[in-house]
């Protein structure tokens, strides 16, 4: 995944490997996904695993 600015330059590259890609998005530096087996074993709230963002 390339994360970019608002110019589109790209700001940083992360593998992600160990990730199956589902719904995110990025907030304040932080990257959600939806955590899909949570969500399976209770499907009346969104649950997330948040990763943060460390630009150089």
């Amino acid at each position: 995944m390339i994360v970019s600015d608002e110019s589109f330059e790209n700001k940083v590259e992360i593998e992600l490997d160990s990730i199956h890609l589902c719904p995110s998005f990025v907030c304040n530096d932080k990257l959600y996904f939806i955590n899909k087996n949570a969500y399976n074993r209770n499907s009346d709230s969104l649950y997330f695993d948040i990763y943060k963002l460390e630009f150089p």
